[in-house]
């Protein structure tokens, strides 16, 4: 971590209260794709910590939505504006765990450290799959930025007006056999299942009726998938399987915390 001043180069809308923030100065600190600075704005007493989305030659590039007081401020902040600033927040990602075609997930403000991550990826020769998701078309931002580094995008709308209706987790069940549960070991024999040590629920929406659940469940289920069973957290007959995040159905349990 370091506490240094940065100057303000750009301060820019890009989508619907979307950012972006360019800042210059010393930001030897920030040194993998994925940490987050802390900005110290005047006239608040906490700081507001932002992921880094890119850094290069002494300019960091931050992108923040606007979502109380403090961000509100921040979109007022003109060229020139010195930022107390803490950098080097984080451990940021480990590039060498990637595979050759890393499937790099994310909605809304959680995509712009990955615009970081995917630059790195692809200038390591690896082949990136970027799965954005907003909630609608006025909200979209980086997708030609992701395209442009040669990455494939797949965008997930909540309202459907751009790309496929629903969460990033719908885009990546989209092609299961392109997108294997595990992005990095294939799992197609027992011996490589073996390998993967982590378990988590399946992404996968089922029927609206109860009485429907469990044998969609257990139809649907691939054939290394373990015995469906019923996730009372989340509230949806679910299929445990290797390496997918958790998620739940839309509206259910809003409340109950999700853990990965």
């Amino acid at each position: 971590m370091k506490e240094t001043l940065l100057t303000v180069l750009e301060n820019t809308r890009l989508a619907d209260g979307i950012y972006r923030l360019r800042l210059a100065g010393d930001t030897s600190a920030i040194t993998a794709p994925g940490q987050f600075v802390n900005l110290k704005l005047s006239g608040f007493f906490l700081r507001r910590p932002i992921s880094v989305c890119d850094w290069e030659n002494g300019e960091v590039t931050l992108i923040y939505k606007v979502l109380g007081h403090g961000t509100e401020a921040m979109t007022g902040m003109a060229v020139g504006t010195a930022l107390d600033v803490l950098t080097g927040l984080g451990n940021g990602f480990d590039l060498s765990r990637s595979g050759e075609h890393p499937l790099l997930v994310g909605g809304g403000v959680g995509i712009p450290p990955l615009y970081g991550l995917a630059r790195r990826l692809t200038a390591q020769g690896k082949r990136v799959t970027a799965v954005l998701g907003f909630n609608r078309k006025s909200e979209i931002f980086l997708a030609e930025e992701f395209r442009a580094l040669g990455a494939e995008v797949v965008i997930a709308t909540a309202d459907g007006s751009v790309g496929l209706k629903g969460l990033v987790t719908d885009g990546m069940a989209a092609d299961p056999d392109k997108w294997p549960p595990c992005p990095t070991i294939p799992i197609s024999t027992p011996a490589a299942r073996s390998r993967c040590s982590r378990r988590c629920t399946l992404i996968a929406r089922p029927p609206a009726s109860s009485a429907l659940r469990s044998g969609w469940a257990a139809a649907s289920a691939p054939a290394w998938a373990a015995p469906a069973r019923r996730n009372t957290a989340i509230s949806a007959s679910v299929r445990m399987a290797p390496c997918w995040k958790r998620r739940r159905s839309y509206g259910e349990h809003k409340s109950d915390p999700l853990r990965h």
